[in-house]
C-alpha cells in the first residue's frame, strides 16, 4: 500500500474497540469463504446515492451504516461476505463470517488472483493506481493486514 491518507497531510485514522474487533477477526480468519451477501442487502444501492452518503455522514450512526456497507478494502459498496465460520470466545460453536466484505473488484483479485489470501493482496495493493481503485483505498486496510499497525499495537502477532 502506498503512504495513505496521512502522507498527504491527514490525520492518522482512529478505530473505535467495536471496529478494532472487526478487523481483528477478519486478520485471525485462516480460511476466508466468499459468498455473495444476501439479497437486497446492497442490491438496490445506487452508486452516486452511495458515493453521497460516504461525503455527507456526519452521525456516527450514519458512519457506521455507511462504513457497514462499504468494502473492507476500497470504499466501493460491498457485495460480498466472508462465510467462514469463526470461534466465539468461551464457546464451542462458531460465527457465520469474519466480518470481511468485498465489492466485486476486490473479491474477483482475492478469490482468483490471491486464492483467498488476504495479506498477499493487502502487500501487493498500490492506491496509486487510480484506474484500479479511482477513490483510492480504505484508510483503515491497513489494519486488516497481519503484520500491520494494528496487530503490532495489540501485541499478538
Amino acid at each position: 500500500m502506498g503512504g495513505g491518507h496521512t502522507a498527504q497531510g491527514c490525520e492518522p485514522t482512529r478505530i473505535c474497540i467495536a471496529c478494532t474487533s472487526t478487523r481483528l477477526a477478519i486478520c485471525l480468519c485462516t480460511t476466508h469463504k466468499i459468498r455473495a451477501m444476501p439479497t437486497n442487502q446492497n442490491d438496490d444501492e445506487n452508486v452516486s446515492d452511495f458515493l453521497d452518503k460516504i461525503l455527507i455522514a456526519s452521525s456516527e450512526e450514519e458512519i457506521k451504516d455507511v462504513h457497514g456497507r462499504c468494502c473492507s478494502v476500497c470504499p466501493r459498496l460491498a457485495h460480498w461476505t466472508c462465510t467462514a465460520e469463526t470461534p466465539e470466545e468461551g464457546t464451542s460453536v462458531g460465527a457465520k463470517g469474519c466480518g470481511l466484505r468485498l465489492c466485486d473488484f476486490c473479491n474477483v483479485v482475492l478469490t482468483e488472483v490471491y486464492q483467498g489470501n488476504l495479506d498477499e493482496m493487502l502487500l501487493s495493493m498500490d492506491d496509486s493506481d487510480e484506474s484500479l481503485y479511482p477513490l483510492g483505498l480504505r484508510a483503515d486496510a491497513e489494519f486488516l493486514k497481519t503484520d500491520g499497525l494494528m496487530i503490532k499495537q495489540l501485541s499478538i502477532a
